[in-house]
């Protein structure tokens, strides 16, 4: 191409392509194959619809189910950590007794004392 005719090329190249930006695809090329995903190309086919939703409703089901059989397991208890559990429950009732027994004690003192006093009131005025 002559200088002046390149020119006219690349004007009425930029005209043609004013509205399009930089990168864009405007045409394929025939072929070429087109690439509709990108990352590995084996798991392009793989099957991502129904069967892939079962397996995972499988999945879901089987991790549930181990789950659920763990806690099962669980609440069995050796006699030895029975007794002990059962001898730590005694000794906290009867740490709640010997303070409800101390409480009472001393509400049963102070009423003594407030008899007694009354006692001595009432024996001033006789007098």
């Amino acid at each position: 191409l002559t200088p002046p005719a390149a020119s006219a090329v690349t004007n009425s190249l930029r005209q043609a392509t004013s509205g399009i930006r930089r990168g864009q695809i405007t045409e394929v090329t025939p072929g070429v194959p087109i690439r509709r995903y990108f990352g590995v190309r084996f798991l392009q086919d793989f099957p991502f619809g129904d069967v892939m939703k079962r397996i995972a409703a499988f999945i879901l089901l089987v991790a549930f189910s181990l789950a659920g059989a763990i806690p099962v397991q669980a609440q069995r208890i050796s006699p030895q950590e029975n007794a002990r559990r059962s001898s730590k429950e005694a000794k906290k009732q009867q740490k709640m007794l010997n303070k409800a027994n101390k409480k009472q004690r001393k509400a049963m003192k102070k009423a003594a004392k407030a008899q007694r006093k009354a006692t001595r009131k009432a024996n001033r005025r006789r007098r």
